[in-house]
């Protein structure tokens, strides 16, 4: 039974809270139990948690949306929920399941001081989700994680952020400023506490790694206020920075692609997954080549027969073809899986 006290305003808004109150498999087990009992199936088992069985018969496998898609409905919407579970996830991928706090803890500390972006001992991670008191870092160790993040994913990362003025948590906060579309930032906001980091672009073209962390007792506003005013400045800078047109991941996978290569009957026995995004009389070039490095997708062009096929992938697994067709669908209706 949970059980909610207190007083609201008249004047509040209505606001949504998401918390668990109760262990997943549970909630699994009692929702599968509800299913069964209303479809008229009888049932008398009970909800037993212990190792796999051998020979157990598997009835169902759920696949989640592409990790690119949640890392971005995180950051936009700053969902702490999501932001713990990502760290649990990486903790049991690394260290083996179950999964717990410790874990989670030491696979991003591994990770991060794999390419020593980390300003060790003075950055500490605690929960994973940025609600606690403990956590540290320094605006260095923040500006090292987001030029890494860049030169490794360039734009694809980016778009995961709040966008001024457009989405997520800065949507209202730019709206009517030359920010609009220059920015991409994650906020962070605590009691005494106001953060924001990401990237800006300059309206010479320039993009610059933003981080501002502002701590004290008007930091709420003062430092919303400080923050609002460096990055407005940052618009109009022409001082060095990154140029707005580099984007790493694609000038490598364009560099990767310049030689189109033909395809006949596979060597290998172990058949891969694709997804075809369509097929050509002639090689195709141009905007749809284009629009699949944007998407951050690795193509290939297949010539059979006459013909020239485009391709993306190749996938050992078809769920992350599926994936990949997720991300396809809106661009490309007439795409889908295939298998050679």
């Amino acid at each position: 039974v949970l059980r909610v006290s207190g007083t609201l305003s008249r004047h509040c808004r209505k606001r949504s809270f998401t918390y668990i109150i109760t262990k997943p498999y549970k909630e699994f087990y009692e929702a599968l139990r509800g299913e069964i009992k209303r479809s008229g199936i009888a049932y008398s088992g009970r909800m037993k948690v212990s190792r796999v069985p051998a020979g157990a018969k598997l009835l169902y496998t759920h696949y989640s949306a592409p990790l690119e898609k949640i890392i971005s409905i995180t950051a936009k919407k700053s969902n702490n929920l999501f932001a713990r579970h990502l760290l649990l996830t990486l903790g049991a991928k690394i260290y083996g399941a179950p999964a717990n706090l410790d874990k989670g803890r030491r696979a991003v500390r591994q990770i991060l001081n794999r390419y020593r972006l980390l300003d060790t001992p003075r950055c500490h991670i605690d929960n994973g989700c940025g609600l606690s008191r403990v956590s540290k870092i320094t605006a260095r160790s923040m500006a090292r994680v987001l030029d890494h993040a860049y030169k490794s994913y360039g734009k694809r990362w980016m778009q995961t952020l709040s966008i001024a003025g457009v989405d997520g948590t800065i949507k209202k906060r730019f709206r009517y400023t030359a920010v609009k579309n220059r920015a991409w930032l994650k906020t962070g906001t605590l009691n005494n506490a106001k953060n924001i980091a990401g990237y800006v672009k300059s309206k010479s073209g320039k993009l610059y790694t933003v981080v501002i962390l502002a701590n004290g007792r008007r930091a709420r506003w003062q430092g919303a206020s400080l923050e609002n005013g460096i990055i407005k400045w940052l618009i109009g800078y022409r001082g060095s920075g990154v140029g707005g047109g580099v984007d790493p991941m694609r000038a490598a996978l364009e560099q990767k692609d310049k030689k189109i290569w033909e395809y006949s009957e596979p060597i290998s026995t172990a058949r891969k997954y694709y997804v075809q995004v369509g097929s050509f009389d002639a090689i195709p070039k141009g905007n749809l080549l284009t629009e699949l490095l944007n998407m951050g997708l690795t193509y290939r062009i297949i010539r059979s027969d006459n013909h020239f096929k485009v391709v993306v992938g190749p996938y050992s697994e078809h769920f992350q073809a599926d994936n990949a067709l997720w991300k396809l669908k809106d661009e490309f209706p007439g795409a889908y899986v295939t298998q050679f």
